[in-house]
């Protein structure tokens, strides 16, 4: 379970041996930020724990990011944009027989125009993140975001989201890829 404590702090909350629930918090006091995924993978090194979401950058702009719980401790990776201000990460799920995930939500173009965004993200031999990101296909004029994404199956993958014409309409959406973006 992920959320927001009072001070824009994220946590993930676990049960304990004893069932009890404890919280872990994933930024220190400084940095605001929002949880709003997470996904769990058994690698060789053991279980790892990924949270996606949002954090504040000291200039005020908003980044999309994954936390990485594992027993080494907690790390936070900014995922970037797409070249403009600001994004985020809404949903995230394990690739297919491949060490890293999908992740999908939104960011900026240097214009300002906000568009459906997936990440694709694997987990480096040192234990590391590698990713890159693409704009989801968005009709010229329009911004769109994304806020789910379904578990492949035989390597399709499913994303859901709405767009949003330049006058106003927001209709619903799916985009759907076979294979890599």
């Amino acid at each position: 379970v992920t959320g927001t404590q009072n001070l824009g702090q994220t946590v993930i909350w676990r049960r304990d041996t004893a069932g009890q629930f404890t919280n872990t918090t994933l930024d220190d006091e400084a940095v605001q930020s929002q949880a709003n995924g997470v996904s769990i993978i058994n690698t060789p090194s053991g279980i790892i724990i990924v949270v996606c979401g949002k954090c504040q950058l000291p200039n005020g702009d908003w980044h999309s990011c994954l936390w990485k719980i594992s027993a080494a401790g907690i790390e936070r990776t900014d995922l970037g944009t797409l070249a403009g201000a600001n994004s985020e990460a809404m949903a995230l799920f394990n690739r297919e027989n491949v060490a890293g995930f999908y992740v999908v939500g939104n960011a900026d173009r240097p214009n300002g125009r906000t568009l459906a965004a997936a990440w694709v993200v694997g987990l480096t031999g040192n234990g590391g993140l590698d990713w890159f990101v693409r704009a989801l296909p968005t009709p010229p004029g329009s911004e769109s975001s994304a806020v789910y994404i379904a578990p492949a199956n035989g390597g399709v993958w499913r994303v859901s989201g709405m767009v949003e014409e330049s006058n106003g309409r927001r209709s619903a959406s799916i985009w759907i890829n076979q294979g890599e973006i």
